[in-house]
């Protein structure tokens, strides 16, 4: 086993990823390193602009801060929407199926 099949082996049971099961649900290595890339990077961005709304939003408050508040309403739900849409986005276009569609 490389290291490659590991690490299929490893996020296939994590339901953010989707259902794989095989290193044969993808094409390529390099389009199964793009897709876990591809998360990182969406997941790393959306976290990040969850933190910085947040963090907004509890000093705007504490301040009376209309300005910062109206930046912590925006970029909390932005983040979470940027989130759930990528993580659709990458599934369709690796063609990944969704755990419900997966017939046992």
């Amino acid at each position: 086993m490389d290291i490659f099949e590991f690490l299929v082996d490893l996020l296939s049971d994590l339901v953010v990823f989707g259902r794989f099961s095989t290193v044969k649900d993808f094409m390529t290595k390099k389009s199964f390193y793009k897709y876990v890339g591809l998360l990182y990077s969406l997941t790393l961005m959306s976290v990040t602009l969850f933190i910085i709304g947040f963090y907004n939003m509890i000093t705007g408050i504490n301040r009376s801060n209309w300005v910062m508040i109206a930046f912590g309403v925006v970029f909390v739900p932005l983040s979470l929407f940027m989130l759930a849409k990528g993580y659709c986005y990458l599934n369709v276009k690796f063609k990944v199926q969704r755990i419900s569609s997966v017939s046992k």
